[in-house]
């Protein structure tokens, strides 16, 4: 298998890449679990509506970004996966036709590749598990916002918050 600096200076390479060079890459993502992960998401969601737009906007550009590594990790999930869009996502779950909780569990792998190939921070990793957390409680009440899908919404916000004042300055969106 190629080693992982290897790929890393293949992949960042101002020049194309040979055919083999993308054999190689292709084969080591796909046996890599924390690389696996991270393609399995970008792909978005399976979801027959355009209600699906802001779910996938709100992970797969993050995801993108960070595996791109052009940009601040922190501030890239920060900037959009808000509370704001997440209740967005909430407010119109019960609209989606397909599997949401199968895209959700394929984000959540991707985000913690990132934290185990420590992109990210442990706490930014737990805020995105639990905006996902709250999207599948959500879910799987038929997109209705339960009593208990509003106080994990409140925790998350507050979570984000802290976040956002310990990264960030706390400069709001």
């Amino acid at each position: 298998m190629i080693g992982t600096r290897k790929l890393i200076r293949l992949l960042r390479r101002r020049k194309g890449l040979t055919l083999e060079e993308k054999r190689k890459i292709l084969r080591a993502v796909v046996k890599d679990n924390d690389l696996y992960d991270v393609a399995t998401a970008l792909r978005g969601p399976d979801l027959k509506c355009k209600w699906d737009v802001d779910l996938k906007e709100m992970y797969t550009m993050p995801i993108r970004a960070i595996a791109l590594q052009s940009v601040d990790p922190v501030e890239t999930v920060l900037t959009r996966i808000t509370p704001e869009r997440l209740e967005e996502v909430l407010l119109s779950l019960k609209h989606f036709e397909g599997k949401v909780v199968h895209f959700i569990t394929h984000v959540a792998f991707a985000f913690r590749a990132f934290r185990d190939l420590l992109l990210i921070p442990e706490d930014v990793y737990d805020y995105v598990l639990d905006t996902t957390d709250v999207i599948v409680e959500a879910d799987q009440m038929g997109g209705e916002i339960t009593e208990s899908v509003r106080e994990e919404f409140s925790k998350v916000k507050e979570t984000y918050y802290k976040l956002r004042e310990k990264y960030m300055g706390g400069n709001q969106p």
